[in-house]
């Protein structure tokens, strides 16, 4: 399935993203990871224009990336992002 998670997945920060390599206190590693892995896929998923054509699963991923982002905003401060 899309969105299972690679066993070898390594985060990498992406231009025009949150940098969240630094794990915050307030999350479990585990938890933190799949943060990571939510932000990369929800990067790729954003630069695939056919997408943006199936308005229905495009706006399921744009609820997505906004729930994300308040889930970064809840833990990392602004200076570390």
């Amino acid at each position: 399935m899309l969105t299972d998670m690679p066993k070898d997945f390594t985060y990498k920060p992406m231009p025009g993203f949150f940098n969240i390599s630094k794990k915050p206190d307030t999350l479990t590693a585990k938890t933190h990871r799949k943060l990571q892995w939510w932000q990369t896929l929800l990067s790729v998923i954003g630069n695939k224009s056919q997408w943006k054509h199936q308005e229905t699963e495009w706006m399921k991923w744009v609820g997505w990336a906004a729930q994300l982002q308040q889930i970064i905003f809840a833990h990392w401060t602004l200076d570390e992002l």
